[in-house]
């Protein structure tokens, strides 16, 4: 689809995993490296095909059915039917226009106050930035996508709240290629945790102190941790009663992933994963129970806890889930629900129950 986007000189802001498809972001809210200039893709939906519970196929738009519409638009993940397409609405640009990547990379002694200087700026800078900040055990760098040229970047950067870097790099990207501005997401085979909030506020300096300790106490050397956060805001253009997806005052998405390749390594590497929701109220701390403390008292209280539901998080009720995915929009998708789907054929754990 970007190949054929570009080459027909038309833009559409995709995730950046290959592997998840366009219609799956699209169902749950549609996070991606152009947010804060083009909206979530599910901003971008103007229909959707699906096969109802019933068997019966259905074109639905905000005419033929505004409220389940509005309910796949951020919910339509395993609750409504089987999409089958989304009709997306495309901005038409020059083929010359500019798209620059960017990376920078400071010292890890210096993670509080990039941490810092990162939530300042980033999010209420030019919304045709989004600059996403990595910390791993050995590297604190930020990569992102800038929709201008190179000067215009540096100058946005260099007024930035961001402390010096130690290298700045930047990349001519068009629509097929800026997916690899961002790395840690290329979906290599391995096994793997992920475990995403969003943040209403930037990361404090004891948070970000307990994700150091996390980050420097992996059980094995060859399990690959990264902590990465995606900034918020410029997407409240879009109201967010026409989606299903109500947190678009949210300054950042933060996400913990660890990759690992060996089966005999799942044990320890779950553990490690269980330390990081321990640390914010989601499970019980593992450590505890080989005597060690230090993340017991580290937990950090993001209340009202805020989820996205492309990230979907096992360690919690259906009831927390919904509320946390899906906020004062649970009364109207419950209504959806028994409406479109009576016999709850399509259901998960974590999916919208009719009661």
């Amino acid at each position: 689809m970007e190949n054929t986007s570009t080459e027909e000189d038309i833009f559409v802001p995709t995730g950046d995993c290959e592997s998840v498809s366009v219609v799956g972001t699209a169902l749950t809210g549609g996070l991606n490296p152009f947010q804060r200039h083009c909206g979530l893709l599910c901003d971008l939906v103007v229909a959707y095909r699906i096969v109802t519970p019933a068997g019966v196929p259905l074109d639905v738009t905000p005419e033929s059915d505004n409220a389940l519409f509005k309910a796949l638009r951020g919910a339509g993940g395993s609750n409504f039917g089987v999409v089958l397409s989304v009709t997306l609405k495309v901005e038409k640009v020059p083929r010359a226009r500019p798209m620059v990547g960017v990376d920078l990379e400071w010292d890890i002694e210096e993670a509080t106050a990039v941490w810092q200087g990162w939530g300042a700026f980033a999010a209420q800078c030019d919304d045709r930035l989004v600059l996403q900040i990595d910390m791993c055990r050995t590297r604190l760098s930020a990569s992102g996508i800038f929709l201008g040229d190179e000067t215009e970047l540096q100058g946005l950067l260099d007024s930035s709240t961001l402390p010096a870097w130690q290298h700045m790099r930047c990349t001519k990207h068009d629509g097929t290629s800026f997916w690899t501005q961002f790395t840690y997401n290329d979906d290599v085979a391995c096994r793997w945790k992920n475990f995403g909030i969003l943040l209403d506020q930037a990361p404090g300096p004891e948070l970000i102190e307990a994700l150091r300790v996390l980050l420097n106490d992996v059980p094995f050397p060859a399990l690959d941790v990264n902590i990465m956060c995606l900034p918020g805001g410029g997407m409240v253009a879009q109201p967010g009663s026409s989606t299903s997806f109500p947190w678009r005052n949210h300054v950042g998405a933060l996400q913990i992933i660890a990759r690992w390749r060996q089966p005999h390594e799942d044990q320890a590497a779950l553990g490690w994963a269980c330390r990081v929701r321990a640390l914010f109220g989601l499970a019980a701390d593992s450590s505890s129970e080989d005597g060690d403390t230090r993340f017991a008292t580290q937990h950090f209280d993001p209340s009202p806890l805020h989820l996205y539901a492309g990230w979907p998080l096992a360690e919690q009720s259906r009831q927390d889930a919904m509320e946390r995915y899906y906020g004062d929009n649970v009364s109207e998708l419950r209504r959806v629900k028994v409406r479109v789907d009576p016999e709850n054929v399509f259901r998960c754990p974590q999916s919208i129950d009719g009661t």
